[in-house]
């Protein structure tokens, strides 16, 4: 400890998170939100690393394990994804504009991060 006497430690703490605001309602939403957002990439990413995965596919994933989630959520979404460069969109060969979207997590860059090697043996 610090030196300081036990009942002085306490109330300095007490001091220090008696200033701490309580969350808003708002603010428990958005921090719920972002939890969430950060669970559906982390299993976005789990499927796509094992096989090439179409939108329609992972709303029904998510939903099975339980989360509540639109094609208006999810599409901008794996947008988003793709574009940091985490996943590689691909358009079924001859499907025209509204072919099916295949994504999956971009090989080379995995390659380069070194996020593919799994040190066994």
């Amino acid at each position: 400890m610090s030196g300081m006497p036990v009942s002085e430690s306490l109330l300095r703490a007490r001091r220090l998170t008696s200033r701490v605001e309580p969350m808003t309602t708002v603010d428990r939403k958005q921090l719920t939100r972002e939890i969430l957002l950060g669970f559906w990439k982390v299993h976005i990413l789990h499927h796509a690393a094992e096989h090439p995965v179409v939108g329609q596919w992972v709303l029904s994933e998510l939903r099975r394990h339980g989360y509540d989630i639109s094609p208006g959520t999810l599409y901008p979404l794996l947008k988003r994804m793709e574009r940091n460069g985490w996943l590689r969109c691909e358009v079924e060969a001859g499907a025209g504009p509204r072919g099916r979207r295949y994504v999956r997590v971009d090989a080379a860059r995995r390659a380069r991060s070194g996020a593919g090697h799994r040190g066994r043996g």
